[in-house]
């Protein structure tokens, strides 16, 4: 037995219309909750690639200014290090060159002396004039060394040199 009820094709329209108007809402709901999800990842992404511009960026000047810093104390400790180097070797060019004059003055005189012995002269007048002009060639040799003095002054390193010349 059926029972039949009374107005029944309406109530299932309006179920029907509920269920209809309930599915509607849900898709507008998840549409809407959808769209703003996309749109909350552009902004993070807008924002994460601003941020890594800012960071990238930061991280390049810290650098930038590390290394120039770097290179101006490396520049300044080389420097340090040549003067230092260019005293040292004027000093031995200094000492090197009295060493060589002494050493050549005292082959000059000792072939000299031995000139004298070696040859033989008629009188004791003819010896001394002889020694007066070998004298005369060690002094003009000793005259000769005086005039290849070292320079006083040792080179400098200023900071021209190493831009090459530049500003």
């Amino acid at each position: 037995m059926r029972k039949q009820r009374g107005g029944s094709r309406s109530a299932v329209r309006s179920v029907w219309r509920r269920r209809v108007l309930v599915g509607a809402v849900a898709i507008g709901i998840a549409t809407a909750a959808t769209t703003g999800a996309a749109y909350a990842d552009t902004g993070l992404k807008g924002k994460i690639l601003a941020w890594i511009g800012i960071q990238t960026d930061a991280a390049i000047s810290s650098l930038d200014t590390a290394i120039a810093e770097e290179t101006e104390l490396q520049k300044q400790r080389i420097q340090s290090e040549l003067r230092e180097n260019l005293r040292q070797q004027a000093a031995d060019m200094r000492q090197f060159t009295e060493q060589e004059k002494t050493a050549r003055l005292q082959e000059i005189r000792s072939y000299a002396d031995e000139l004298l012995r070696s040859r033989s002269f008629d009188s004791a007048e003819q010896k001394q004039e002889y020694a007066s002009r070998l004298n005369g060639i060690v002094d003009s040799a000793l005259s000769a060394m005086d005039g290849l003095d070292v320079p006083a002054a040792a080179p400098t390193v200023t900071g021209d040199v190493y831009n090459g010349g530049q500003p």
